[in-house]
């Protein structure tokens, strides 16, 4: 029932604070029933402090108790913070089909969130995935392009300030003021002097956009 859904809850943050969740493993004294809103949690509680000797745990949560892509998602970002990086992209590249990730709009949020926790190259992979899923959807709303675009901001080597220059073109064609300003925003953070003449051309071909579209 919930009451014991929260127990539980609270039983596992507690225990991680104190370091004492490998001892459940180590015991074998795991909850055999195990409630989906404790997933998070531990999840989160993994990755805090990279409790490696979790890895069984997970490997349990993935083949046994999660079925929506959020909570297989999260368990990738989990294994990929305590070193089980083939594993992550293993899990993250099985949504792909044909170059778009098979999952929910909000799994492609989780997926945009957590992509610069991998590697740049793959990171960079995952939003270029994400963003023709946006496409699929037909959904060139802020929800899942401001993600992206804060995510390429934070990834931040020269392929991603590329990406959100295409990306400004992009909605400048559209007229999205939105999601023109939010890019310009990134570009600015991430661009140097040698962008200047990217920032002269755009100027140049689009003389409508005003000084507040740039800052």
């Amino acid at each position: 029932n919930d009451e014991n859904a929260w127990v539980q809850y609270e039983t596992i943050e507690a225990l991680a604070d104190k370091g004492l969740l490998v001892e459940l493993v180590k015991k074998n004294n795991f909850p055999k029933k195990f409630y989906h809103i404790c997933i998070q949690i531990l999840t989160e509680q993994i990755r805090k402090y990279k409790v490696r000797e979790m890895l069984p745990v997970l490997d349990w949560l993935k083949n046994e108790v999660c079925e929506d892509d959020r909570k297989v998602i999260d368990i990738a970002h989990t294994y990929y913070v305590i070193e089980e990086k083939e594993k992550a992209k293993e899990i993250i590249k099985s949504f792909l089909k044909e170059n778009r990730f098979a999952v929910t709009r909000y799994g492609l949020h989780d997926l945009a969130r957590i992509s610069p926790t991998f590697d740049p190259s793959f990171a960079i992979k995952i939003i270029e995935g994400v963003l023709k899923s946006i496409v699929k959807i037909d959904d060139p709303g802020s929800f899942l392009v401001h993600t992206c675009i804060d995510s390429l901001e934070r990834i931040g080597n020269k392929k991603a300030l590329e990406m959100l220059k295409e990306l400004a073109k992009k909605y400048v064609a559209q007229k999205h003021i939105v999601n023109i300003e939010r890019t310009l925003r990134s570009i600015n953070r991430l661009a140097t002097n040698s962008d200047e003449k990217w920032y002269i051309d755009f100027l140049k071909s689009n003389p409508h956009l005003g000084k507040s579209d740039l800052v």
